[in-house]
């Protein structure tokens, strides 16, 4: 599903959980998304790719989406798109998250892959220390 720059709301994100086989779901340009739709996001079963660049969920965001998704049992998630500005993502944080999602890329934009707590690219923001 494609729902980028429709100005969804994060109460209207709760609606999709009614669509039971949901595989893909692009939120690009949706600047008003925050992580407080992360539990409805969490809660799609059969997701298998998330796009949530140009959004404003952060990492603190998408480690709440691991917590919540329950990664213990069988995961269909594959892909994650992010974009990287103003420190909403460290190095750090998404090489730790990665290790948690197993066989899913959380593609970088602009930047790289981290897939199971590895990165391939370059990275163009300050590491921190």
């Amino acid at each position: 599903m494609d729902v980028q720059d429709t100005e969804i709301t994060n109460e209207g994100i709760k609606h999709l959980k009614k669509l039971e086989n949901l595989k893909y779901l692009r939120l690009k340009e949706n600047s008003q998304l925050t992580n407080d739709c992360i539990p409805d996001l969490a809660a799609l079963d059969f997701l298998f790719d998330l796009q949530i660049h140009e959004t404003s969920i952060n990492e603190e965001g998408l480690k709440k989406f691991v917590a919540l998704k329950n990664l213990e049992i069988y995961c269909f998630l594959e892909n994650i798109c992010i974009n990287i500005r103003d420190n909403n993502y460290t190095f750090e944080g998404l090489l730790d998250i990665s290790k948690k999602i197993p066989d899913c890329a959380i593609l970088a934009k602009g930047n790289g892959e981290f897939l199971n707590g590895t990165f391939d690219g370059k990275w163009r923001h300050q590491k921190r220390e």
